[in-house]
């Protein structure tokens, strides 16, 4: 009886230490096995073609084959269920729908990027925040669209347009301060952010489509007296 005991505390200790090591292994830096993705490599560097891993946490290689990883191409993500991406500083362009519908909740893209492709985290209803590149020249048509769950993003003192359908439904975003280097706004482009009050619009901003902020119905007064001041057809 006392050895029947004895071995199963034995096995139960197994069982934690392993899952203690387990859950180590999953929560430190080290980036994912290069088994983990489809890639090819190209005369300039590693293109990542499709991520075809388990863990939800994915942490991208910045070498993989001793060259460097430069491109996200296509839905690599797309529909996946991660939930957070960390990329490294070697990559500096990410393609369409990279990781539109996924479990996405946060990320960062670092300042190494400088293109991006449409579509990028639409319909992503877990992105609860993103922090974009300092140098950020365009943020593409449909970046957010359907990211319901979207409270903040910091858009860069550098980008001249908000594209169309870029914010549309994202209906759990409140306020958006947008920067100086802004000078218009496209059509839908805030369409159905239906908990949107506040936007603060600099004076460098001379154009925004009638659309822009249709479905707004949250907007301050203040606010949509500012968006007349620029476009007295705009509808709300």
């Amino acid at each position: 009886m006392k050895k029947r005991f004895f071995m199963m505390i034995l096995a139960l200790t197994l069982v934690l230490i392993m899952f203690a090591g387990s859950s180590s292994n999953a929560n430190n830096n080290t980036p994912n096995a290069a088994s983990d993705f489809n890639y090819t490599i190209g005369k300039d560097g590693v293109t990542i073609n499709k991520y075809k891993g388990r863990s939800s946490n994915v942490i991208i290689p910045d070498v993989i084959d001793g060259r460097p990883v430069i491109e996200l191409a296509n839905e690599v993500f797309k529909g996946s269920s991660v939930t957070s991406v960390l990329i490294p500083n070697s990559v500096t362009s990410l393609g369409r729908d990279v990781f539109s519908s996924s479990k996405l909740i946060s990320i960062t893209i670092p300042d190494s990027v400088k293109s991006t492709g449409i579509s990028l985290f639409s319909y992503c209803k877990s992105l609860k925040s993103v922090t974009l590149p300092n140098n950020t020249k365009r943020i593409a048509r449909y970046m957010f669209d359907g990211c319901s769950s979207l409270t903040s993003v910091t858009i860069p003192d550098s980008v001249p347009e908000i594209e169309e359908k870029t914010f549309r439904g994202c209906s759990s975003l409140k306020s958006i301060t947008l920067p100086a280097s802004l000078k218009s706004i496209d059509n839908n482009a805030f369409e159905n952010c239906s908990s949107l009050t506040n936007v603060t619009i600099p004076a460098s901003v001379k154009k925004i489509h009638n659309t822009a902020f249709k479905g707004c119905k949250s907007l301050t007064e203040e606010t949509r007296q500012k968006i007349w001041e620029i476009n007295p057809k705009a509808v709300f």
